[in-house]
C-alpha cells in the first residue's frame, strides 16, 4: 500500500486515468534497465526517478565530459571525469532518496547482458552503437523481455517498443552491417531539445507497460524530425526468417561482439579510445599507486575510477570494471598499442576477481 507521503508526492501523476493509485504501487514496484546514460538515457533515468520507479539499473562505460553538458542535464560542470554512472547515481538519489539503483560502469556486452535483461521488467536504450544494440536485442528476445528502442541524432528522433514475439525485433527492420561512416553527434551534432524529447517519449511508453496499459508504439516507428516539425508514425513488420526472432530464421544469427579497442567520437579537443576488457573488479587504489610511481599527475579519483593525465598522449581514465577509456592529442596509428599496453601493465596485478 502506499503511505500518505507518497500519495501527496505522486498525486499529480496518481489522478491521471493512465496511472492512478494502482499504477504508482506498480511503478514502485518495477525495475527498469538503462542502458547508456547519455543524451538519451540521462533524461529518461532523471523521469523515472522522479515518477517513482523502485529500481534502476544503470549501464555505461563512459566519463562525464564538457561536450556532454548542453544535453545531459542530468550532469554538472563538478562531474566532468567522473563515471556516468556514479555521477547519475548521486543525482538520481538527490532527486528521490527512495529508489534503488544498480551501477554497472562498463559496456553493455555478452559476458553481461542476460544478468542485466534478466534483473529487469524492461529495458530502455541510451545507447549510441548499433552492435552494441544488436547485443541487447538478442538478450531480449532470449528473455523474452519488453524493450524500448530510441535514437537520437541531429535533430531526428527514432522510438519503437519491441515486445519478443508479439512486435519484430530490432534485427527484423533496423539492421546494418558496418557502422563506419554513418553521422555521429561528433560529425552532425545533436540538438537538446531531441534527446529530451525522445527519451520523453520512450518513458512514457515504458510507463504505460509498466502499469499494464497498451504501449502505442508496439509494432510502430516513431520518426521525429525537428527540423521540418514533422513527427510519422511507420508500421514495422516481423520478419519470419529473421535469424534472432522469426519462426523460419534463415540460419544463425551473425555472431556480434564488442572490439578490444574502439576509438570513439573525439571531444574536447581528444581522440577517444575505450579498451573494453571487464574483469569485474580492479584494485584502484593499487592502480593509484602505479600511476603516481610512474610520474604521472592524478586529475581525479572516484569510487568507480581514477583518472590522470600523461604527457605524451593527454590522459586516461580506468574504470573499476576494467574499462580503460584513453585520451590522445594525436591521432597516429601507435595509439591503440599505447593504450592497451598501458592497460595490461596497470590492471595484471590489480584484478580481484574476473
Amino acid at each position: 500500500m502506499l503511505d500518505l507521503e507518497i500519495i501527496n508526492r505522486f498525486s499529480r501523476q496518481i489522478v491521471l486515468r493512465d496511472i492512478g493509485l494502482e499504477g504508482q504501487e506498480r511503478l514502485r514496484e518495477s525495475t527498469v534497465a538503462i542502458i547508456g546514460v547519455g543524451g538519451v538515457g540521462s533524461p529518461a533515468a532523471l523521469l523515472l526517478a522522479s515518477m517513482g520507479v523502485g529500481k534502476l539499473i544503470l549501464v555505461d562505460r563512459d566519463i562525464v565530459s564538457l561536450a556532454d553538458l548542453h544535453r545531459q542535464f542530468l550532469y554538472r560542470e563538478e562531474d566532468i571525469y567522473l563515471p556516468k554512472v556514479e555521477a547519475a547515481e548521486k543525482r538520481l538519489k538527490e532527486v528521490n532518496k527512495d529508489l534503488e539503483i544498480k551501477v554497472y560502469p562498463e559496456p553493455i556486452y555478452n559476458g553481461n547482458v542476460d544478468e542485466i535483461v534478466g534483473e529487469a521488467d524492461i529495458v530502455l536504450d541510451g545507447l549510441d552503437s548499433m552492435k552494441a544494440r544488436y547485443i541487447l536485442n538478442r538478450a531480449i528476445v532470449r528473455h523474452r523481455k519488453p524493450y524500448i528502442f530510441a535514437g537520437a541524432i541531429e535533430m531526428y528522433g527514432n522510438i519503437s517498443t519491441i515486445i519478443p514475439y508479439e512486435t519484430p525485433c530490432l534485427e527484423c527492420f533496423y539492421h546494418i552491417e558496418d557502422e563506419e561512416g554513418l553521422p555521429t553527434c561528433a560529425t552532425v551534432g545533436v540538438h537538446p531539445s531531441i534527446t529530451s524529447l525522445t527519451a520523453a517519449i520512450e518513458v512514457v511508453e515504458a510507463t504505460k507497460y509498466l502499469v499494464g496499459g497498451e504501449p502505442q508504439l508496439k509494432n510502430k516507428l516513431l520518426y521525429i524530425d525537428l527540423r521540418g516539425m514533422e513527427i510519422d508514425k511507420i508500421d514495422v513488420y516481423r520478419d519470419e526468417e529473421c535469424p534472432v526472432c522469426g519462426s523460419k530464421p534463415r540460419g544463425k544469427p551473425k555472431e556480434v561482439r564488442l572490439e578490444e579497442i574502439e576509438l570513439s567520437c573525439a571531444r574536447d579537443g581528444s581522440g577517444i579510445y575505450f579498451v573494453n576488457k571487464v574483469y569485474g573488479e580492479v584494485d584502484l587504489d593499487r592502480v593509484r599507486d602505479d600511476i603516481l610511481r610512474s610520474g604521472w599527475s592524478i586529475r581525479r579519483v572516484s569510487r568507480y575510477s581514477v583518472t590522470w593525465d600523461i604527457d605524451n598522449v593527454k590522459g586516461a581514465t580506468l574504470l573499476r570494471s576494467g574499462v580503460l577509456i584513453g585520451r590522445s592529442k594525436r591521432h597516429s596509428g601507435d595509439i591503440p598499442s599505447y593504450f592497451l599496453e598501458l592497460h595490461r601493465s596497470l590492471t595484471e596485478e590489480a584484478i580481484q576477481t574476473r
